[in-house]
């Protein structure tokens, strides 16, 4: 089987190391796996790790779109010689991707899987569903979207949740004699809750001198935390971390993951922390099934400073509790969401829509 990873740029920065798990994955179950990426990214360092990638060009409006598909297809194999297809499959990840995912599909008449990562895509699939040539299948990393998009009549759904690889020990966390990182991840898009977040960190840090706060520096420009952080007078102790999502070797050396704002989205950042041991403090949000509170994160209502403060003052107050907590988050990941279970779950999406377990793709003229 061949497949074709089709991701955009935002979700390709951000979800780095699903994709490469996933193609790891997929290629010990044999399948032939290529990754398109737009053009700006070929040639990071990053990508080049999963074998060279296949450019595409992103940008343009929707009348030059089979124009960018078919240039596209120039860069595929050649057809099998058994199924006279260049790929059997093609996985989109990232909404933008979505139509040229689908026009690359009706032009090589292969499957079509879009990847529903967040509940915010839900209606969105539903819609582009019935406006397009190609029928896509959708593949949902959490049972919340599932559900969801069995609500819409997605009939074409299957469930396979994202996976995160623990190291053999989980990392020492809140160490004595040393600075307590604090990492507060989030997109920043919600600026109230992120803003609120922040400050609740800040009351923390301000009271004592062996805390450290790292923002991710795109959600601290979207919620104007910079300024924040002068008006509370903890500059001295605040660090923005460029492209936060792909320097995972930096940020799971931290003590504690702080995210603000989900937004109902799955984020493999999260699982990496849980999977790594670290302590994780969340806004709570019933649409991502693996915060569980005092289980795998202590939860917090998100637009409340205080209740930010007060959360994090009682995890630096006891620090074994708060590696207790790590423990089971890992454990908790290390049964429900390892990479090969995920390959697995994909693979068998795969093998189902090819052979019409899913609504068949017909082709149109064009």
């Amino acid at each position: 089987m061949r497949a074709l990873l089709l991701t955009d740029g935002m979700f390709a920065l951000r979800e780095r190391p699903l994709l490469e798990r996933l193609r790891v994955g997929l290629l010990d179950e044999g399948v032939h796996v290529l990754l398109a990426i737009p053009h700006r990214l070929v040639g990071r360092a990053s990508f080049d790790l999963m074998g060279a990638p296949i450019g595409y060009n992103d940008s343009g409006l929707g009348l030059s779109r089979r124009i960018r598909a078919r240039q596209l297809t120039r860069a595929l194999p050649a057809p099998d010689k058994k199924t006279g297809r260049a790929v059997d499959v093609i996985h989109v990840f990232g909404g933008s991707a979505w139509k040229l995912g689908a026009e690359l599909a009706r032009m090589t008449e292969s499957s079509l899987i879009l990847e529903i990562w967040r509940n915010g895509l839900v209606e969105r699939a539903r819609s582009f569903r019935a406006g397009e040539a190609v029928w896509p299948a959708f593949l949902a990393p959490d049972k919340t979207i599932e559900r969801a998009l069995l609500r819409e009549g997605g009939g074409s759904v299957r469930l396979a949740p994202w996976g995160a690889a623990a190291p053999p020990e989980p990392v020492p966390i809140l160490r004595e004699g040393r600075v307590w990182s604090l990492i507060m991840i989030g997109g920043g898009r919600d600026a109230a809750a992120c803003r609120a977040c922040f400050e609740g960190l800040a009351r923390v840090a301000s009271a004592r001198d062996d805390v450290m706060i790292f923002v991710d520096a795109d959600a601290a420009r979207r919620a104007r935390l910079w300024k924040l952080a002068e008006s509370l007078g903890v500059l001295s102790a605040t660090s923005l971390i460029d492209e936060m999502e792909d320097r995972r070797d930096l940020v799971l050396r931290g003590d504690i993951i702080v995210q603000s704002d989900s937004r109902h989205e799955q984020r493999t950042l999260l699982l990496d922390a849980m999977a790594a041991g670290l302590a994780v403090v969340a806004s709570k949000d019933e649409d991502v099934s693996v915060l569980i509170d005092r289980r795998t994160a202590l939860l917090v209502e998100g637009n409340n400073a205080s209740a930010w403060a007060e959360s994090m003052s009682e995890l630096l107050a006891d620090p074994e509790s708060a590696r207790s907590l790590g423990r089971a988050a890992r454990q908790y990941v290390r049964q429900t969401h390892r990479p090969s279970a995920y390959a697995g779950a994909v693979l068998d999406a795969y093998e189902w829509v090819v052979s019409g377990g899913a609504m068949p793709f017909k082709a149109q003229a064009g």
